[in-house]
């Protein structure tokens, strides 16, 4: 009979103890919106993909997705040539790829607005000619 007492307060102890741990672990993180937004983009991007992120103060970082968390990510960032820890309720936008370096700002060039450039000067310069030889004439 003592035996089975002690065996069953043992075991009360025990289911207590577990059950404090269990209440005490913290709830996963939840992310607004947004930061489900960015969370999903940078899935969708997956790792090793080269990225410019920008942030909400203004900050943009330019690299390749190294590791993809539950709250943050993070940049290998190509410029500062370390890894940049994310989290994504910091960023305002995610996009793929990152431009050549502008000399002058510092700051990396769009590739979209790169290619935008050169159709719109491609343009000018093959319209040009044609304009020219039409008012000559």
């Amino acid at each position: 009979m003592r035996r089975s007492l002690v065996a069953i307060l043992v075991s009360l102890s025990l289911l207590v103890v577990s059950a404090q741990q269990v209440w005490s672990q913290q709830s996963a993180p939840v992310l607004d919106q947004r930061a489900m937004k960015i969370k999903d983009r940078v899935g969708e991007l997956g790792l090793g993909t080269d990225v410019t992120v920008i942030l909400h103060q203004g900050r943009e970082y330019y690299g390749f997705i190294q590791d993809i968390g539950l709250e943050f990510f993070v940049v290998a960032e190509v410029d500062l040539k370390q890894p940049i820890t994310i989290d994504y309720s910091e960023v305002k936008k995610v996009r793929k790829g990152y431009g050549g370096k502008n000399y002058i700002t510092g700051k990396r060039v769009n590739p979209k607005t790169n290619r935008i450039a050169s159709v719109a000067l491609l343009g000018a310069l093959v319209l040009l000619p044609i304009i020219l030889v039409a008012n000559s004439k």
